[in-house]
């Protein structure tokens, strides 16, 4: 994405008609290339040669309560369309946020994201995995998971 200077929101999808388009030689020369990349550009992890994932300690969005920090880890499930909608509302990996309130009435999320707020649906906000500012280790472990 950075070396093409692709669309954040696209790199997904890209990636994937790429990836079923050349054979595992092009796919470990581009790696190579990047420099083994361990995440993609929403912040999942990229499977290594033998399939393993590593997931970095993260907590939904949507457990945390007004008042409380967070550190954008990733985005998922990646879709073209909500990856746009939560980039234009600031929502990428490595932004802080502040949960401001949450209306149960009618599930929006109020985040404070640098100087200015952003309103977000709970249909948004479930696909954002977030580590806490204040307490970055407590109840978020590393997952392993095998493709």
């Amino acid at each position: 994405m950075d070396q093409l200077k692709l669309p954040w929101e696209d790199s997904h999808d890209l990636a994937c008609q790429l990836e079923h388009a050349v054979g595992s030689e092009v796919i470990e020369a581009m790696a190579t290339f990047l420099g083994q990349p361990t995440h993609c550009p929403h912040g999942n992890p990229i499977p290594t040669v033998e399939g393993t994932l590593t997931l970095a300690p993260g907590l939904p969005l949507e457990s945390l309560e007004a008042g409380e920090s967070c550190i954008v880890q990733r985005i998922r499930p990646e879709t073209n369309p909500a990856l746009s909608y939560l980039a234009t509302h600031g929502i990428m990996p490595g932004v802080v946020l502040t949960v401001r309130s949450v209306n149960v009435f009618d599930h929006l999320w109020t985040l404070q994201i640098g100087e200015r707020e952003e309103v977000l649906s709970k249909a948004m906000i479930s696909r954002v995995v977030v580590q806490l500012v204040d307490d970055p280790d407590e109840d978020q472990n590393d997952e392993k998971e095998h493709l």
